[in-house]
């Protein structure tokens, strides 16, 4: 549950896994833009926490009321702000 690099763990440059993570992200930014974006599902907030500092502002939207909780604790623990997280039931 706590193995997601910058999220739950300090990004470690030894660690192969972390930079697979770093290049799924750029990828997506290359073709997403900066703009508004949506997560359907964030879980604990990877990757809407890491593309959060390249967008105008993210929304994620989940079924369950304990994976918003996590998911804004995390983004107020690592101080993003243009992050939101909706509880919208299934």
């Amino acid at each position: 549950m706590f193995s997601l690099p910058v999220v739950h763990l300090p990004f470690d440059a030894a660690n192969p896994a972390h930079w697979q993570d770093r290049g799924y992200i750029l990828d997506f930014l290359c073709t997403a833009g900066g703009g508004d974006l949506l997560d359907f599902g964030p879980g604990d907030g990877w990757p809407s926490l890491l593309v959060a500092p390249f967008a105008r502002h993210v929304t994620g939207v989940d079924a369950s009321p304990r994976r918003v909780a996590v998911c804004e604790a995390n983004a107020h623990r690592l101080g993003v702000s243009n992050f939101r997280c909706i509880h919208v039931p299934a």
